[in-house]
């Protein structure tokens, strides 16, 4: 919305053709940009007839704009379009200048003046006002080259002239990041048209640099970088990157008088309003500048390693934005066998330390993920990395040798059998192979997955035979041992009669088999008298005394 001076008030909706939006002698324009629908502007101010702006509640329709005056003095001094201004922070604030300052906190529909006379002399009035909006201070320059300030909500105004040239106060600027740095620019010629104070007013610095000697008419400053400021002159619109040292012509525009600038920092348009050539826009950079930071970098990404092995990668950092603190490094695994270490645990700014993984014999084969972290402060940055386990070989297992047994039928024998995996004894598995001979596995009840005994309990049919029985044990990972025994399987032993005729003592039974029998009469040993023996008797020679019958 902008003032068009005799053609009113007009405002732009998107279309090239402006929408009229109010009669009368078009001024200063604004739009709460708390409540957009709201819009103040100002037709002409005649001290005796008509001192104040003009409120629309409905987004600028033709018809809905009502004048604004309670409360304000309609004998003030005051410029033919008065300025207005916003605070676009505090809801409803805004302040309008005759040679006085006048606010209101209600929207306008009533007004308090806040100060005295703001100018050098009498029948001179306030032609520029800048509000720090929502803080407490607020600027103001004057026809007759006076600049004075308040830092107390308008308890109290000072006057902060200073060394400035007497020329028309044409705009008055605060840095939007800080209210002590203030700008204003100058009408007339032959004197600095931009000046800057960085106390609040005062000690004021010439930053016309190279501009021409023309009147300076409005400032903008971007709100992202306050070196980067714009002015506008009866020679066009000009910019400065170096905070006034250098200035250079906006290209793209007709050299024409640039009377109003405004930056609309969520679009990253400056707009401005030209003495006959209409109003322009074009996009600037109001995108925030970088808040000081850093990345993490780890090289490789990855690293095989063979399990009870280390290997390494470097941990580096790159600083973005200015970053120049100390970064602390921390490591984590999900693998507790894998213990990481760093050379050291803090990096400056574009530095790089070394990160070591040691693995155990123990630790499983497979992907091993670690999280290395980077804090600064407030700052916390991550970077994965990747560690593939390779386990050793498989190694086979082994069984311990297991002697050859004798059984007799009807007796059950139990073997005890031992295998040892190189890799771990868990998931050791045993199997069996026995032609025609049963054999029974057994739970030795010792929890060792590495043992096992085996029940061996021949029957009549296999007595007087001999068997080979093979035992196999396979480790988890495939691979086999094994071994073999003999089981001689020999009847079991009976006495059917025992006869002694003199001199021989014949046994009738059994089981004895064909040689090696041992025989006792009354529990001592007459082996040695044994002179024939056949699988179902025995004979010995002796009289009853060597006999042992007596």
């Amino acid at each position: 919305i902008g003032g068009t001076q005799d053609n009113g008030t007009n405002m732009y909706t998107g279309n090239l053709v402006w929408q009229h939006a109010d009669d009368g002698d078009g001024g200063n324009s604004r739009i709460d940009q708390l409540s957009p629908g709201t819009m103040y502007s100002t037709r002409f101010n005649i001290p005796g007839i008509i001192v104040g702006p003009f409120r629309s509640d409905s987004a600028g329709a033709l018809g809905s704009w009502r004048i604004i005056r309670t409360g304000i003095n309609q004998s003030d001094d005051v410029i033919f379009y008065a300025p207005v201004e916003l605070d676009n922070i505090k809801p409803n604030t805004l302040y309008f200048g005759t040679f006085r300052l006048y606010r209101t906190t209600d929207r306008g529909d009533s007004w308090t003046a806040i100060s005295g006379r703001l100018t050098k002399q009498t029948r001179r009035a306030i032609s520029a006002i800048g509000v720090v909006s929502g803080g407490s201070t607020v600027y103001t320059g004057s026809s007759d080259g006076a600049v004075f300030v308040t830092k107390d909500n308008g308890a109290t105004f000072q006057d902060v002239t200073d060394n400035l040239p007497e020329r028309y106060i044409s705009d008055v600027v605060p840095d939007p990041k800080d209210p002590n740095t203030v700008y204003v620019s100058l009408s007339g010629f032959r004197s600095g048209h931009v000046f800057k104070s960085t106390t609040g007013g005062g000690s004021w610095q010439n930053i016309n640099g190279n501009l021409p000697d023309v009147p300076a008419n409005a400032l903008a400053i971007n709100p992202v970088d306050p070196k980067n400021i714009f002015v506008g002159t009866d020679l066009g619109l000009f910019e400065t990157i170096d905070g006034g040292v250098n200035w250079n012509r906006v290209s793209g525009m007709p050299i024409v008088a640039v009377f109003d600038i405004a930056i609309n920092a969520n679009m990253g348009l400056l707009r401005l309003a030209t003495h006959g050539r209409g109003m322009y826009e074009t996009k600037i950079n109001t995108t925030p500048p970088g808040v000081p930071d850093f990345t993490l970098a780890i090289n490789p990404a990855s690293q095989n390693v063979n399990a009870g092995s280390s290997t390494t990668f470097t941990v580096s950092n790159q600083a973005t934005n200015g970053f120049n603190g100390t970064i602390s490094l921390t490591a984590t695994s999900g693998q507790p066998s894998a213990q990481t270490s760093f050379a050291s645990t803090t990096i400056a700014a574009g530095a790089s330390t070394t990160l070591t993984v040691n693995t155990s014999a123990t630790t499983p084969s497979g992907a091993v993920n670690l999280t290395v972290s980077g804090t600064s402060g407030q700052i916390i940055r991550t970077q994965t990395v990747t560690v593939n386990v390779v386990g050793k070989a498989n190694a086979a297992p082994t069984i311990t040798p297991i002697p050859d047994q004798t059984v007799k039928v009807g007796q059950t024998v139990t073997v005890k059998i031992s295998a040892n995996d190189p890799d771990g004894n868990q998931g050791i598995r045993f199997s069996f192979i026995s032609s025609l001979l049963p054999v029974t596995p057994l739970d030795d009840g010792d929890n060792n997955e590495a043992t096992i005994s085996l029940g061996i309990a021949p029957t009549a049919t296999q007595a007087n035979n001999s068997f080979i029985i093979t035992v196999i044990v396979t480790d988890p990972g495939g691979l086999t041992a094994q071994t073999s025994f003999r089981v001689t399987v020999v009847p079991s032993l009976t006495i059917s009669n025992v006869i002694f005729t003199k001199p021989t003592l014949s046994i009738s039974g059994s089981g004895f088999g064909t040689s090696g029998a041992r025989v006792s009469i009354n529990g001592q040993d007459i082996s040695s008298l044994i002179s024939g023996q056949s699988d179902a008797s025995i004979t010995l020679k002796g009289n009853k005394k060597k006999l042992k019958l007596v």
